[in-house]
């Protein structure tokens, strides 16, 4: 799948500031191409400006990041992406209503900005500490009991449970009937 983000956007709604920093571009930058490890997504990654007049367009493996120049704003250029692309299978990530109205009347879902960052910092929260438990995992090298150590255990089972349980949630969510669009737009959750 491929997912269209209209960075400014997402990062003004999040940081809820006009000016986005270089620091918080970059650590943005780092969770998506995170994310994209851990999702395996085609992501286009979409900012306003840039030092050129015309678009400026880096790619690595499945992260394309750009900077539409001074010429044109990145809702022109995502509408422009988005035309090409129309007939694959393509979401896009943005609150911007009149970018939103636009992919509508061309039959691609979009995503709410809120909702995506969301997910970004979930997905990319929860590898961490799938890698930190890797790296800190606790084995019982004896036979020995120690009722503090067993405290320690039972309280890691149950944390373990409550993440099985939050799972299963999600599951009975992507169950839910609606209307082709709204079941379009679960399809693309479920991908998110």
């Amino acid at each position: 799948m491929i997912i269209v983000v209209d960075a400014y956007n997402v990062l003004k709604r999040e940081t809820h500031s006009l000016d986005i920093s270089y620091q918080q571009r970059i650590t943005f930058l780092s969770d998506i191409a995170h994310y994209n490890k851990q999702k395996g997504h085609e992501m286009v990654i979409v900012f306003d400006g840039g030092e050129s007049s015309w678009p400026s367009v880096t790619e690595q493996r499945h992260l394309t990041v750009v900077y539409s120049g001074t010429q044109r704003t990145a809702d022109d250029y995502i509408r422009s992406y988005l035309a090409h692309n129309a007939h694959k299978d393509i979401a896009l990530v943005s609150s911007d209503n009149e970018l939103n109205l636009w992919a509508e009347r061309h039959n691609i879902p979009s995503v709410a900005s809120d909702v995506f960052y969301a997910k970004l910092r979930q997905t990319v929260h929860v590898s961490g500490l799938v890698q930190k438990e890797r790296h800190n995992a606790a084995v019982k090298t004896s036979a020995s009991t120690d009722a503090f150590l067993d405290e320690i255990m039972r309280e890691a089972a149950a944390h373990i449970q409550r993440k099985r349980e939050d799972f299963d949630e999600e599951k009975e969510f992507e169950k839910l009937e609606g209307s082709k669009k709204e079941k379009k737009l679960l399809r693309i959750m479920k991908k998110l």
